[in-house]
């Protein structure tokens, strides 16, 4: 009996170890699925301040779905998990990190170059570069894994080490995340506090409430500066909008010379020293600005007067108002800007480079999105008549700034260049197809314009107020390392209309910048009695709190 009873308790350890083996087993293979979650984890912790978060839940979980699939396919070879998750975790760690090593190469050769004392880059096209690192990379994979599965004692350790790599390449940027989230609550939890603009309005009796429709158009440039730079004549269309009663600022510039402190200056409706305590970190500094737009002080008065506040998706974090009254938001179409820059550091980049060398028409993840979203906003602005009460209506239009999606009669353009959203010495193209890109989409965007200002002004004449106006100019000249005088006033020289119906002439000046723009409406509409600021223009070349020089 007592014999027995020992056997049974010997088989219950025995059965125990065994389970909790199993376990431990499990767990150490489990680093194929923290190598598939590494990349996107790793580059949202970079682009923190550009990206919403909500953008990289669907690359996680294809990647996860990958990284079993990959598992399961090793096992149909091996039949072996820790042979198979092996596998795994080299296709996902290579095919991920391609892209990063391509650069890495480029980097390198022309570092040697200099050395040289010659100029030589692989190309953003060039194939030779591909051709030599693929074989480079598929070699590696193969020689890692035939070198691990060789001896008996490497599979052994194999497991704990990759599990070990793994978790820690997983964590370090996930506590970037968090750490870098906590920063930022608190700085915009003391940011909060920053004093507004103390009104008592009082709606003028003969205009009413009038909706409002502040249209930001991203990069569109003054009449002088598309004559002068792109030998484009806007003039139809200016007469046009002047036809309609909208008043044309001529010698109107930006006051900063990007997009995030451009409008968190014009919506809050002062100069950024006053708006916030600035911070000298660019990430916290763009997530403060982030956050004066989403709370602004225009938004807020306007909300005070009983206004239903409508709001644009962008696809990027410093211009979405998310708890917008009414937030539209088009259907995700293809890929969003977040899983196109994580496919361009991924093995598929020498397909996407191929297909531009060759001159295959390809349709690069990215730019259905981004085209859906334009198309999306010009299409509701239309509909949105149809809201009642009165509603101030913000619509970020990411044109016609790059990319160049759209011919001049809004038919979708061939694409040769993955999708990113860079200007300047940093566009893709050609200096001419700059020039091409940027005129065509302003002749498209100035039709869809036109189309519904005419219906909507032909329904109620007297009921709106429109602002059209640029972020910034565009940057055909601008080279960002020393940007010359004439980048500068290209890139700041904008369009600044203004449709206030029932107001006096009198009150335009040429100059107006978009920092007075609300307090001119404000004025006009509600007897506000706000000082107008004086019109300044500051420049930056790189990151979102170096703004101290000014453009004179």
């Amino acid at each position: 009996m007592i014999s027995n009873n020992a056997e049974e308790i010997q088989q219950n350890r025995q059965y125990k170890f065994s389970q909790r083996h199993k376990v431990w087993r499990l767990l150490l293979n489990s680093h194929t699925l923290f190598f598939a979650l590494f990349p996107p984890i790793a580059l949202y912790a970079i682009n923190i301040a550009r990206f919403p978060g909500d953008l990289i839940f669907r690359s996680l979980i294809v990647l996860a779905i990958a990284g079993l699939g990959l598992i399961a396919l090793g096992w149909l070879i091996s039949r072996d998990i820790e042979r198979s998750t092996l596998f795994a975790s080299l296709i996902l760690f290579f095919s991920m990190n391609y892209g990063h090593a391509y650069t890495g190469l480029q980097s390198l050769i022309s570092e040697i170059g200099k050395l040289l004392g010659k100029e030589i880059s692989l190309g953003i096209s060039a194939l030779g570069g591909h051709i030599v690192l693929s074989i480079i990379w598929i070699a590696l994979t193969v020689l890692i894994y035939k070198t691990i599965t060789r001896k008996e004692h490497r599979m052994q350790n194999a497991p704990t080490f990759l599990f070990l790599v793994a978790v820690t390449a997983f964590l370090i940027p996930t506590v970037r995340i968090v750490w870098r989230w906590g920063e930022i609550r608190t700085v915009l939890s003391e940011n909060q506090s920053h004093g507004g603009i103390d009104l008592e309005l009082t709606s003028n009796d003969d205009l009413g409430k009038p909706d409002v429709y502040y249209i930001f158009l991203d990069a569109y440039g003054r009449e002088d500066i598309l004559e002068e730079f792109y030998n484009y004549d806007n003039s139809y269309f200016l007469d046009e909008l002047e036809g309609l009663g909208f008043y044309i600022a001529e010698r109107s510039r930006s006051n900063y010379s990007n997009t995030i402190t451009s409008l968190a200056s014009s919506i809050n409706m002062n100069y950024l020293d006053e708006i916030a305590d600035i911070p000298s970190d660019d990430v916290l500094c763009r997530m403060v600005l982030a956050q004066s737009i989403d709370s602004s002080e225009s938004i807020r008065i306007f909300r005070n007067l009983g206004y239903q506040y409508i709001a644009f998706s962008t696809g990027f974090t410093t211009t979405e108002i998310t708890d917008a009254d009414l937030y539209l938001k088009s259907e995700e179409i293809g890929l969003n800007p977040f899983e196109s820059l994580l496919l361009r550091n991924s093995i598929l980049l020498p397909i996407f480079n191929f297909s531009s060398f060759m001159r295959i028409p390809f349709e690069y993840p990215g730019y259905s999105g981004h085209r859906e979203r334009i198309s999306f906003t010009l299409d509701q602005l239309r509909l949105l008549t149809d809201v009642s009460g009165p509603k101030f209506v913000f619509a970020h239009i990411v044109s016609p700034h790059p990319p160049f999606v759209f011919d001049a009669n809004g038919i979708a353009t061939d694409q040769r260049y993955p999708f990113v959203i860079w200007d300047g010495d940093l566009f893709q193209g050609t200096y001419e197809e700059y020039i091409q890109g940027y005129s065509d989409q302003v002749t498209f965007l100035n039709k869809s314009l036109l189309m519904w200002l005419k219906d909507l002004l032909g329904k109620s004449p007297s009921k709106s107020i429109i602002i059209l106006q640029g972020d910034h100019g565009p940057r055909s000249t601008m080279e960002w390392g020393s940007p010359s005088e004439d980048a500068m006033r290209e890139g700041t020289a904008i369009l600044n209309a203004y449709y206030l119906p029932g107001i006096d002439a009198s009150v335009f000046y040429d100059e107006i910048s978009p920092v007075n723009t609300f307090r001119l409406v404000l004025n006009s509409y509600f007897n506000a009695d706000l000082d107008f600021l004086e019109d300044r223009t500051f420049f930056m070349s790189t990151g979102c709190q170096d703004f101290s020089y000014e453009l004179k």
